[in-house]
């Protein structure tokens, strides 16, 4: 395997970690239109908000380490300045992702305390 095949690569696995997150936030609410599932998130609410900044964390953590892999292996290549613009935009869009998911999230699971079903 190249190293720019394996550069690649990372950028593809960067690009799936960070979806991920995304699709859960959209299961997560479909998830809270049950009334069940709702009043029982407003009981756990924080250690929903807890677990899923871990895992953020966790996510941004392993973006990072394919982002810092990915240059490493393209270091010895002369890139042009408007791909290397891109390629870090790129990156900074799935932080933006990762974190925007998180804060969804907890926002979602935070507002579902405020239930009056819930609070029967």
């Amino acid at each position: 395997m190249e190293r720019a095949a394996l550069a690649d690569r990372f950028v593809s696995y960067s690009d799936a970690l960070s979806v991920f997150p995304f699709v859960q936030t959209v299961a997560f609410s479909a998830a809270l239109s049950d009334p069940d599932v709702r009043c029982s998130i407003a009981e756990i609410w924080l250690f929903l908000v807890l677990g899923n900044l871990v895992f953020a964390l966790i996510i941004s953590g392993a973006v990072a380490l394919f982002r810092r892999s990915e240059l490493a292996l393209r270091a010895e290549t002369v890139t042009d300045a408007m791909v290397s613009t891109y390629l870090r935009r790129l990156h900074i869009a799935r932080y933006v992702i990762i974190w925007a998911a998180f804060f969804y999230l907890a926002f979602s699971a935070y507002s579902a305390t405020f239930d009056p079903v819930c609070s029967i």
